[in-house]
């Protein structure tokens, strides 16, 4: 019997480390644009000849994403044909999501000239929710290839040039990656797992992300929110906290180049459900080991919020990872398991609700937003002032609230997102 629970605690911590692995990976730039380029870039190397057009037809939600974040390695310029542009003339699909780090001068030309050339065209494909894109490329000869990604940004199911299907994924293998994830076996993995199986993705996710917060204090990107934050709100270690991770989000929607360890498909949620965790611990000199578990704490509550949401939706990723962020600071000051799920369950039934309209400069006060919401639940189940079971969507435990913020994103706030896009395009 104890060989049998023994072996099943094994196979669910084996579980959750391949899910670390899997999901925690570098990305230069905000993950939608780089995934177009990176399709872009299989295309590319499929045909015989030199890309001469592409048809791009995509989800509402990935459109929405593209639309108005600045792409690296473009020399300020954004949107979704450049995005795919850069990925035909790079044509570096073994660089993966640090496609665009491959950027110089001479790719930005034959770009921009694809781009100004009209011969690019983006489509929406009406009733189609989550990420998908469809691309169809033409060379010089009028070979066609064409790519489809779905569900993960890297999630190549079709191959095709002309009539030949170089490579066809099985449907049962396109979903999205699900994993038995539970607030009591998240505790168990932290408090158990041998960080040496871990520790090199977490160490990673400590050098890079802060080392974009720290570009977005020091230098002036995008929306300057970090600074901004810095200067209306005191010296606490909660303002440092929310001012760093709002930096690193305004240098990359500005389209800095250097690379951050993603979370659930977003560089944001990256930044935000790691970088507070870290600079709180590092004010308080908290024991490194302690740092890496609290990470490993914060990185799967969001994992685990956004597998019943869906990579991309209506609800803005930052509530997720900035509440997982701040439930990981209550496992670095020693908070028990109650706390720690009150904090989440605060933050985020409170400020649940706070729409995405894409990637942008202003998700940085997004996430400062979300950030003080979380610090706001942490200080309220401190004091026992938590909200109590039933009130409004809160469930009777911190599982069945995430499974309710889930449906509610997933399915409820359906609408919203075709009208947020609506808005968008009307906007131009």
């Amino acid at each position: 019997m104890l060989g049998d629970f023994r072996e099943v605690i094994l196979d669910y911590f084996m579980e959750y480390t391949d899910l670390l692995c899997q999901e925690l990976i570098p990305a230069a730039g905000c993950t939608e644009p780089i995934a177009l380029a990176y399709a872009a870039a299989e295309a590319a190397v499929l045909l015989p000849g030199k890309a001469k057009s592409a048809l791009v037809r995509s989800s509402v939600n990935l459109i929405k994403n593209a639309k108005s974040v600045l792409v690296p390695g473009t020399n300020g310029r954004h949107g979704i044909p450049i995005s795919v542009a850069m990925g035909l003339v790079i044509a570096k699909p073994e660089c993966k999501l640090e496609i665009l780090r491959a950027s110089n001068e001479t790719y930005i030309q034959e770009a921009v000239a694809l781009v100004e050339s009209d011969a690019i065209e983006v489509e929406l494909i009406p009733g189609v929710v989550g990420f998908y894109v469809d691309l169809i490329v033409r060379d010089e000869e009028d070979n066609e290839a064409e790519i489809i990604v779905k569900n993960e940004h890297t999630n190549v199911v079709l191959k095709r040039l002309n009539d030949n299907v170089k490579f066809n994924k099985a449907p049962s293998q396109n979903d999205e990656i699900k994993v038995d994830l539970s607030f009591e076996k998240i505790m168990a993995y932290v408090k158990s797992v041998n960080l040496a199986t871990v520790s090199e993705i977490i160490e990673k996710q400590i050098d890079l992300n802060m080392q974009i917060a720290e570009e977005g204090m020091e230098n002036s990107w995008g929306s300057n929110m970090g600074k901004i934050s810095e200067e209306i709100n005191d010296q606490s270690i909660m303002s440092k906290c929310m001012a760093y991770a709002s930096a690193g989000s305004d240098a990359r929607m500005a389209g800095c180049n250097m690379p951050v360890v993603i979370n659930s498909g977003s560089g944001n949620q990256g930044i935000s459900v790691s970088v507070p965790v870290i600079v709180y611990a590092r004010e308080k000199e908290y024991e490194h080991e302690k740092l890496l578990r609290a990470l490993l704490l914060s990185n799967l509550l969001a994992l685990y919020q956004k597998q019943s949401i869906g990579r991309l939706s209506a609800y803005c990723g930052a509530v997720t990872s900035s509440c997982a962020a701040v439930a990981g600071i209550a496992f670095l000051d020693g908070q028990s398991d109650q706390v720690i799920a009150e904090t989440y369950v605060n933050g985020a039934t409170q400020i649940s609700g706070m729409v995405c309209d894409g990637a942008k400069a202003s998700c940085a006060g997004k996430i400062n937003l979300a950030l003080y919401s979380a610090f706001l639940g942490y200080q309220q189940a401190l004091s026992k002032n938590s909200y109590r079971p039933g009130h409004g969507i809160i469930g009777q435990d911190i599982d069945r609230t995430i499974a309710s913020i889930g449906r509610i994103a997933k399915k409820g706030m359906h609408d919203t997102d075709l009208c947020i896009v609506d808005e968008m395009l009307n906007n131009d």
